[in-house]
């Protein structure tokens, strides 16, 4: 048997033991491996056992498979080789290595779930080498109210806007409440969510609904302007 070790950039995402089953590849929830991002389709590869060996296979995918930096339709897997699918990478190995927590695993499944597949034309192997470098950001950028610029990461379930002390981002003053505003996670989308009192405005328009925020959206709480962004970065 053969264990896989799913990377974003330098940070594990997961890994698990592979059997005889075959294991499917793809943006969806219904594949067994999950990689949520818009350059990898519904359906992108598959890792099949056949007469004790393992292969990866492209099922027909927008932006290819690519095994040790050579796009492959279907290859036979050996221990240490590493297949890129967009811009993860996945490492077959003989055995296991580090474990990974259940955050980790939540965050690999995590985002874009759309119906089309973004392409990427890939011509050579710096294109290829960028693509790994890739991991998501999550943040917000505002002015804080003595008009200081200010870049908030969100790197929990539930940021809170508001003057409570467990506030993540503090509005100040008489009338402000406690909680203006929350950002939350909500099955791989963010939702701003209005507090009572909160004085959200998205897109020009006050709402007091949950509403989705999608990367560059542009909201007010409270006479405080955000924008929010959910975007691949190139790490070091």
């Amino acid at each position: 048997m053969g264990y896989i070790r799913v990377y974003l950039g330098s940070e594990l995402k997961k890994q698990f033991e592979l059997g005889e089953d075959r294991v499917t590849i793809g943006r969806t929830e219904d594949n067994v491996l999950v990689l949520a991002e818009e350059g990898i389709s519904r359906q992108h590869a598959a890792i099949e056992y056949q007469n004790g060996e393992y292969f990866i296979v492209d099922l027909g995918s927008q932006n290819g498979v690519f095994l040790n930096n050579e796009k492959v339709d279907k290859a036979a897997l050996k221990y240490w080789d590493e297949i890129q699918i967009h811009n993860f990478v996945i490492k077959f190995m003989a055995k296991p290595g580090l474990g990974v927590t259940n955050e980790q695993e939540d965050k690999a499944a995590s985002d874009l779930d759309e119906d089309k597949t973004k392409f990427f034309n890939i011509t050579d192997e710096k294109q290829l080498d960028d693509l790994r470098k890739k991991t998501k950001e999550c943040f917000l950028t505002y002015h804080d109210q003595s008009d200081t610029a200010r870049k908030s990461l969100i790197k929990k379930p539930r940021v809170i806007i508001g003057k409570s002390k467990d506030a993540d981002i503090k509005i100040t003053g008489w009338f402000a409440p406690a909680i203006a505003a929350t950002i939350e996670q909500q099955s791989g989308t963010y939702e701003l969510m209005p507090g009572k009192r909160g004085n959200v405005f998205y897109q020009n328009q006050q709402i007091s609904d949950p509403t989705v925020l999608t990367d560059g959206s542009e909201f007010i709480v409270r006479g405080m302007k955000f924008k929010f962004f959910n975007r691949l970065i190139k790490t070091s």
